[in-house]
């Protein structure tokens, strides 16, 4: 955020104002705004600036008002949390993570590429909505009801990391041999008798 900034604003605000028709519309109808990441010391010390609260600045530039907004500079507030994903302050985007009304069930395609864009400019910051997802399930997950857990995983993930010991230790002995051939049971006792020198 510069002077060249501001001057490139004024120059779309007088395009538009020509769209429009001057006569059309009044100077006061149309309100100037910037937007920055980071504090711009130089032009805010340049200009005369002053800060109406904090992250927020007017400026008068020849006949116009403009307003700036310096992302990092705002509360952590839930009607900041959207601008909070643009400060480059891991912090503030993973308040804004937590605290923004997604308008999508899936979140925001966009949104998901800022946080790729932030790796790529080297902020720690690999915090994805699929992580939040995650942590939010971990978290609440002792509030759902186990059965209503494990009914939505097949039956071969239930018993993932399970010893057949464990599985079996439920099982009464006749429910363990339901299904099996006699012939099978005969093979294996015949196999165990042997195995213990009977």
């Amino acid at each position: 955020m510069n002077a060249w900034a501001l001057e490139e604003l004024i120059g779309h605000y007088v395009n538009y104002r020509k769209v429009l028709g001057r006569k059309r519309k009044k100077a006061d109808d149309i309100r100037l705004y910037a937007v920055s990441t980071r504090r711009p010391d130089g032009l805010l010390s340049m200009t005369g600036a002053t800060e109406v609260k904090p992250g927020v600045w007017d400026l008068r530039v020849l006949s116009r008002d403009i307003r700036i907004l310096v992302l990092s500079g705002l509360p952590l507030a839930q009607r900041n949390a959207v601008l909070a994903f643009f400060t480059f302050d891991a912090e503030k985007v993973r308040f804004a993570l937590n605290h923004y009304q997604w308008q999508m069930e899936d979140g925001s395609t966009v949104i998901n590429q800022l946080l790729d864009k932030y790796s790529l400019e080297g902020i720690a910051m690999p915090y994805t909505m699929e992580q939040f997802r995650k942590e939010y399930v971990k978290a609440h997950l002792a509030e759902l009801d186990p059965e209503e857990v494990l009914s939505r995983f097949a039956p071969e993930d239930r018993l993932k990391g399970l010893e057949p010991e464990e599985v079996l230790a439920s099982f009464e002995p006749e429910d363990r041999l339901r299904g099996l051939d006699p012939e099978e049971i005969e093979a294996y006792l015949k196999k165990l008798k042997k195995k213990q020198g009977h």
